[in-house]
Order: structure tokens, then sequence, then C-alpha cells
């Protein structure tokens, strides 16, 4: 059951201290050994969780909640968000996106990491991405399905039916058995869980990405989201091939969860 919490957080928060990701000026689509899938981005609802901190209190219980929906225009002066995650959902092929962001340092009062109100104010800056996962959602059981290609087990994160397509309330979770065939017996109420509720709200969300880093450089707005298959390790490629002379890339190792490339839908 530890282990188990510990993958579910793992997927629903996770950081880490660089992002290993990069740019790139060719997809290479057409060479041997290389079979690709692209969305167009504006077939997704885009769906937002953000982790905020009052640092002027003690009490942890108090001092980290969700950010309220409009961040910017509600920010109050102790307050920092701190990070933040994404679930794009395609409202035609049940097929989600995941997306989450790395730690980071840089934390100040008012331009710290997340909280510029010129760099990040409604957007996905994708040069802040550290992993990403692709899921299966059921509209219909309530679910969104996370296949592991590697030890761990799949995880299965059930959400709120009368809530959706507003806002995802992620409220139970389980791992997958043999032939994916769920586990009721290490079933999660994530509401005892976690202090605040995993509530991922729709929102107006653009993906951009910045060409040196995070403000700096041209800014980038990639219309197309390519999951790519090179000799079976499977990475993410933002921007249209034959339209966009710069793509940004999320390699393999980046790509924590995510089906058989044969078995995503497209």
């Amino acid at each position: 059951m530890k282990k188990l919490i510990l993958i579910i957080g793992a997927i629903i928060f996770i950081t880490s201290c660089s992002s290993r990701l990069y740019k790139i000026k060719e997809l290479n689509l057409d060479r041997p050994g290389i079979h690709s899938k692209t969305y167009h981005l504006n077939e997704f609802k885009v769906y937002i969780l953000g982790l905020c901190e009052n640092t002027a209190l003690d009490n942890k219980d108090k001092r980290f909640f969700n950010c309220p929906r409009n961040y910017f225009a509600r920010k109050r002066k102790d307050t920092l968000k701190i990070e933040e995650v994404y679930l794009l959902y395609h409202q035609q092929l049940n097929l989600g996106l995941y997306l989450t962001t790395f730690s980071h340092t840089n934390l100040k009062d008012s331009t710290g990491f997340l909280n510029d109100e010129k760099i990040y104010k409604n957007k996905i800056v994708l040069n802040e991405i550290e992993y990403g996962y692709i899921g299966q959602i059921d509209t219909t059981s309530n679910w969104i399905h996370f296949p592991s290609q590697e030890k761990n087990p799949d995880v299965i994160l059930h959400y709120d039916r009368n809530l959706f397509p507003d806002k995802i309330l992620i409220n139970e979770a389980n791992i997958a058995t043999a032939e994916n065939k769920f586990s009721i017996d290490e079933k999660i109420n994530l509401t005892r869980v976690f202090r605040e509720p995993l509530a991922y709200i729709q929102n107006n969300y653009r993906l951009v990405f910045y060409e040196k880093s995070a403000g700096k450089g041209n800014l980038h707005l990639p219309d197309c989201f390519n999951i790519i298959s090179r000799r079976g390790r499977v990475e993410l490629a933002f921007g249209c091939a034959g339209k966009d002379r710069l793509f940004f890339k999320i390699p393999n190792s980046k790509v924590r969860y995510h089906p058989n490339f044969y078995l995503i839908p497209h």
C-alpha cells in the first residue's frame, strides 16, 4: 500500500532539479524505425492543478493549499505558486497528456518560478516541464489509466463524474493487476491521503516555449503535439512538422508512463 501511495504521489506532484529538455530543428519522422502520431492542440481541454504556499504561516496543514483559479488577480504578498501540473484531455479520442513542472530554487515574491505574470499567466511554459505521462481517459467509467512500461504497476485515477468536464476531481486510485484488471484490494481514498482536494480546473492556458529559457528568446506557440516512437522508445515533441522551424522535445527518459505506442488512440 505504501508503495502505491508513493507512485500515485509521484504522478500527481513530482519535482526535480533540472529539466533535461531541449529544442530541435527537425523531427525527422520519415527515417526508418520511426513512427509518429500527431494531434492538434486545439482539440484538447486543459486542466490545471497548482500548489501555493503561504510563507507567513508555520502550520504545514495551512501553509500549502491549492492555488486560486485567477492566481495573479488574487495574489497576495505572502503567497507563492511553487508547483503546477497540467492534464490535457483530447475530447474525441479519450487521450490524456499529463505534464509536471520541476522544482526551482529561483522562488521570489513576485518574479520567481511560476510567479512572473508576464511569463506564466495563462501559459504552460514547456521550458519548465519535467515529466510527461500519456494516459487513457474513460469517460464512462470515469477513470484515467496510466500504463507502465517498466516494473511499476499501472495506475488508475478515478474522478467525480458529477463535476466532469468542468472540473476533474481525483478522489480514488488503484493499481492494475495482470491483464489490466483492476485490483480492488489496493484501492485508496485519496481524500484521506492529501490535505487538499485534487481538483484540476479547466482553464484557457496556452502551450508555449521560449527559444532559450523561460522568458528569454523568441516565444513559440506550437499548434501540434506529436507522440513519436523511435525504435520502440516513446518521446514527445511540440510543433507542427512542415510548418515550424523549431520544436520542443521531451525525450524518452522523461516520459514516465504511457501505453504501448500502437495502442495510443489516434
